[in-house]
């Protein structure tokens, strides 16, 4: 590890860049690192990634086969169940039963959406955002006053002609408090 320090700054490579990359090759499992005595000692054996890979393979191969197996045999008990089952007039019944009782339970979340706005806590969530809206509207309704007087004791211009200034940038003149 001291050589490679050493050798870094030679070829222009700052010496903490040299530790960086030999601490993320260590993390990744490319390099192996002991420390003796005093000494780090760095190596690699290039086997090493190649077993790493095969073993991996090896276990997913495996995984995947026991996957199929199981699949192979839901598949098997599913097809089994299908042909086993005899259709009776009870089971139709109920088939029909639960298909009577979706389209309810549609119907029903239909109507509580229409009933979800006579609702007390939606009325009151509306009326909390109308009075924030409400607030909001007069609050720029008083920053128009404002400006419209700043123009006029500030920069000396007459009312009707600081009137005359909002109206070339679009704000009305006849602006009032909201109630």
């Amino acid at each position: 590890m001291v050589e490679v320090e050493k050798e870094g700054p030679k070829t222009g490579v700052v010496r903490s860049a040299v530790l960086d990359v030999t601490q993320l090759l260590i993390d990744d499992g490319q390099i192996e690192q002991e420390k003796i005595g005093s000494t780090n000692y760095c190596w690699s054996f290039p086997a090493k990634q190649a077993q790493l890979l095969a073993t991996q393979t090896s276990q997913l191969a495996e995984h995947i086969t026991a996957e199929k197996r199981s699949l192979g045999e839901t598949q098997f008990k599913l097809r089994e169940a299908r042909d086993t089952r005899v259709e009776c007039e009870e089971r139709s019944k109920r088939l029909k039963r639960m298909y009577d009782l979706k389209l309810e339970i549609n119907t029903l979340e239909e109507q509580l959406e229409v009933l979800k706005e006579n609702d007390p806590v939606e009325i009151a969530k509306q009326q909390a955002s109308t009075e924030m809206c409400l607030q909001a509207a007069n609050r720029w309704t008083d920053n128009i006053y404002q400006v419209r007087s700043w123009l006029v004791k500030k920069r000396g211009m007459s009312s009707k002609e600081a009137t005359q200034s909002l109206k070339q940038l679009g704000v009305d003149a006849n602006v009032d408090y909201l109630t």
